[in-house]
Protein backbone atom coordinates (compact mmCIF):
# COMPACT_ATOMS: atom_id res chain seq x y z
CA UNK A 1 0.00 0.00 0.00
CA UNK A 2 2.80 2.52 1.34
CA UNK A 3 4.19 2.00 -2.64
CA UNK A 4 0.82 3.21 -4.19
CA UNK A 5 0.18 6.77 -2.61
CA UNK A 6 2.32 9.98 -3.35
CA UNK A 7 5.26 10.60 -1.37
CA UNK A 8 3.56 14.18 -0.02
CA UNK A 9 0.55 12.15 1.38
CA UNK A 10 3.61 10.15 3.43
CA UNK A 11 5.46 13.68 4.20
CA UNK A 12 1.96 14.23 5.70
CA UNK A 13 1.34 11.48 7.74
CA UNK A 14 4.61 11.79 8.93
CA UNK A 15 3.69 14.80 10.52
CA UNK A 16 1.50 13.28 13.42
CA UNK A 17 1.96 10.39 16.08
CA UNK A 18 2.33 7.22 15.24
CA UNK A 19 -0.63 5.96 17.01
CA UNK A 20 -2.56 7.99 14.46
CA UNK A 21 -0.54 7.13 11.02
CA UNK A 22 -2.77 4.17 10.55
CA UNK A 23 -5.93 5.15 9.91
CA UNK A 24 -4.62 8.46 8.49
CA UNK A 25 -2.90 6.37 5.68
CA UNK A 26 -5.91 4.15 5.39
CA UNK A 27 -8.23 6.84 4.98
CA UNK A 28 -6.12 8.40 2.30
CA UNK A 29 -5.97 5.83 0.40
CA UNK A 30 -10.10 5.22 0.62
CA UNK A 31 -10.89 8.73 0.15
CA UNK A 32 -8.25 10.14 -1.68
CA UNK A 33 -6.51 13.99 -2.38
CA UNK A 34 -9.77 16.33 -0.29
CA UNK A 35 -8.95 14.33 2.40
CA UNK A 36 -5.11 15.23 2.37
CA UNK A 37 -5.71 18.66 1.75
CA UNK A 38 -7.93 18.48 5.20
CA UNK A 39 -5.29 16.65 7.01
CA UNK A 40 -2.70 19.74 5.68
CA UNK A 41 -5.75 22.22 6.29
CA UNK A 42 -7.09 21.58 9.83
CA UNK A 43 -5.47 18.38 11.19
CA UNK A 44 -7.89 17.84 14.30
CA UNK A 45 -10.98 18.18 11.75
CA UNK A 46 -9.23 15.65 9.30
CA UNK A 47 -8.71 13.56 12.28
CA UNK A 48 -12.01 13.39 13.94
CA UNK A 49 -13.51 13.01 10.63
CA UNK A 50 -11.39 9.73 10.03
CA UNK A 51 -12.28 8.57 13.42
CA UNK A 52 -15.52 9.41 13.16
CA UNK A 53 -15.72 7.44 9.98
CA UNK A 54 -14.01 4.23 11.37
CA UNK A 55 -17.23 4.49 14.04
CA UNK A 56 -19.65 4.26 11.01
CA UNK A 57 -20.49 7.68 11.01
CA UNK A 58 -19.50 8.97 7.25
CA UNK A 59 -21.04 13.21 7.79
CA UNK A 60 -17.49 14.21 7.86
CA UNK A 61 -15.68 12.22 5.48
CA UNK A 62 -18.55 13.43 2.98
CA UNK A 63 -18.60 16.96 3.46
CA UNK A 64 -14.96 16.97 2.97
CA UNK A 65 -15.29 14.69 -0.06
CA UNK A 66 -17.90 17.39 -1.09
CA UNK A 67 -15.95 19.96 -0.55
CA UNK A 68 -18.00 22.05 1.79
CA UNK A 69 -16.44 24.53 3.60
CA UNK A 70 -14.57 23.84 6.55
CA UNK A 71 -16.03 26.30 8.65
CA UNK A 72 -19.24 24.70 7.89
CA UNK A 73 -17.81 20.95 8.12
CA UNK A 74 -16.00 22.45 12.12
CA UNK A 75 -19.63 23.26 12.97
CA UNK A 76 -21.63 20.00 11.67
CA UNK A 77 -18.43 17.53 13.70
CA UNK A 78 -18.46 20.02 16.80
CA UNK A 79 -14.69 20.95 16.42
CA UNK A 80 -13.73 24.26 17.72
CA UNK A 81 -12.58 26.73 14.53
CA UNK A 82 -9.77 27.71 16.85
CA UNK A 83 -8.49 23.97 16.68
CA UNK A 84 -7.41 25.40 13.14
CA UNK A 85 -4.17 26.46 13.96
CA UNK A 86 -3.27 23.31 15.95
CA UNK A 87 -0.35 21.51 14.30
CA UNK A 88 -0.47 17.71 13.98
CA UNK A 89 1.96 16.85 17.15
CA UNK A 90 0.00 18.63 19.70
CA UNK A 91 -1.71 15.92 19.82
CA UNK A 92 0.67 13.89 21.80
CA UNK A 93 1.13 16.67 24.02
CA UNK A 94 -2.28 15.44 25.72
CA UNK A 95 -4.82 18.18 24.15
CA UNK A 96 -8.28 17.23 25.96
CA UNK A 97 -11.57 18.53 25.33
CA UNK A 98 -14.38 16.72 26.61
CA UNK A 99 -17.09 17.85 24.09
CA UNK A 100 -15.36 16.10 20.83
CA UNK A 101 -15.02 12.37 20.55
CA UNK A 102 -11.38 12.64 19.09
CA UNK A 103 -10.15 13.72 22.50
CA UNK A 104 -11.99 10.89 24.62
CA UNK A 105 -9.85 8.25 22.90
CA UNK A 106 -6.77 6.35 25.11
CA UNK A 107 -4.56 7.22 21.67
CA UNK A 108 -4.20 11.03 22.98
CA UNK A 109 0.08 10.30 24.22
CA UNK A 110 1.11 12.65 27.05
Amino acid sequence: MLATIPGYWLKTVRRYPLSYRAPLYNGFCAHGERLVQAANTFPVLATDAIWRAENSNLDGINMILDGKELKEIAKALEVPMAYRKLKPGVMRNGLTDQRHPLFHRNCLMN
